[in-house]
């Protein structure tokens, strides 16, 4: 009978130390300092436009992709949704040369470790003139805080027993 009873009284103890573990691990943008973190401020970026130029209009969009706040060229991945999509990739220079029937398209610019740029275009684009976007320069942050990758020891709610 004591051997049952000193069971039980183990069992009861080890249960109130496990009620009594108020920590849980949480994935690290779930904590207070990132959900209330202030965004920092970017470069204003304008949206796509269309600049005059010197080339031909006609069946294929001209455009050329920029870094915001310099004259860089940006090396990016240029997506026109039409069916099936046109992928291409921009030169050193950071020219694109798109070919699709008319109508009207969404588009997305991909810069590697940068903020994605999505907007629409019309085809056929205006004679001599090329699209011009610019990427925000603010690099996504891949790594430490709040970039999903750790997890961080928080407090439990007092009513949470598991």
């Amino acid at each position: 009978m004591k051997r049952v009873t000193g069971i039980f009284a183990l069992a009861g103890c080890v249960g109130l130390l496990i009620a009594c573990n108020r920590y849980e691990w949480i994935p690290d943008y779930e904590t207070d300092a990132c959900r209330n973190r202030k965004v920092e401020p970017s470069v204003p970026v304008p949206p796509p436009h269309f600049i005059p130029s010197s080339a031909e209009g006609g069946r294929s969009l001209s455009g050329i992709v920029m870094m915001g706040g310099s004259d860089k060229p940006a090396h990016s991945r240029v997506t026109l949704y039409a069916t099936p999509p046109v992928v291409t990739n921009t030169d050193s220079l950071g020219r694109f040369t798109i070919s699709a029937p008319p109508g009207r398209y969404r588009f997305l610019v991909r810069t590697l470790a940068y903020k994605s740029v999505q907007d629409s275009v019309t085809f056929p684009p205006p004679t001599h003139s090329v699209l011009a976007i610019t990427v925000d320069p603010q690099a996504l942050v891949l790594d430490g805080p709040c970039s999903g990758f750790a997890v961080a020891r928080v407090r439990k709610p007092w009513w949470k027993v598991w």
